[in-house]
């Protein structure tokens, strides 16, 4: 899965749940479900430290990077035009291949979440190789994980209680010939919040 695809797989049900650097935007709120909040990054540059870019602005009429289908992507896009910055933008399948357009030379700086960037340069062959410019981009809305057909999965935790300590399952199913049941506090509130 890649920042591109992952707001479709959640949507048509390929994947049930999405874990990574999504943000909840009203826009995505219309296709998936989010869980709470995990962080609220800001958007940042990184470079090589041994290029004479130190700021923002000393990337006008150069060639970055930026991650395909991600809110960063649409920043820069926006950001080049509406400055007039006359930068060459590349769009890396993935975090990997975004950073290394950076690494060998071929984009001056990729944008990108300040933690996700941070990560790339500390796990970099040469982190010292690498810095972050000082002027940032906006704050992105917030990272959370996105949720397909929570009422769903919910239901299916439920379901899928261990036989050992008695079995759970929702209201609707009576007539459980089974006389063993634990857990009905657990079981009303997922079904509290599954009903949501």
């Amino acid at each position: 899965m890649t920042s591109a695809t992952r707001i479709p797989l959640v949507a048509n049900g390929t994947v049930d749940i999405e874990c990574g650097s999504t943000a909840n935007m009203s826009a995505r709120q219309k296709q998936v479900g989010f869980s709470y909040t995990f962080f609220v990054p800001q958007f940042k540059w990184i470079a090589r430290a041994d290029r004479d870019i130190n700021r923002a602005d000393d990337l006008r009429g150069k060639t970055v990077a930026v991650t395909a289908g991600t809110n960063t992507a649409l920043f820069v896009n926006k950001m080049n035009n509406e400055e007039k910055l006359g930068m060459n933008i590349m769009q890396g399948k993935d975090h990997a291949e975004s950073f290394l357009l950076v690494e060998t030379g071929r984009a001056s700086a990729w944008m990108e979440d300040d933690i996700l960037i941070a990560g790339f340069r500390a796990n970099g062959k040469k982190p010292a190789d690498f810095k972050l410019l000082e002027n940032v981009g906006r704050r992105d809305a917030c990272r959370t994980d996105a949720l397909r057909r929570i009422r769903e999965t919910l239901h299916a935790l439920v379901r899928a209680s261990d036989p050992a300590q008695g079995h759970q399952h929702p209201a609707a199913d009576v007539g459980c010939p089974q006389t063993h049941h634990k857990g009905a506090e657990r079981q009303a509130e997922f079904l509290a919040v599954a009903s949501l």
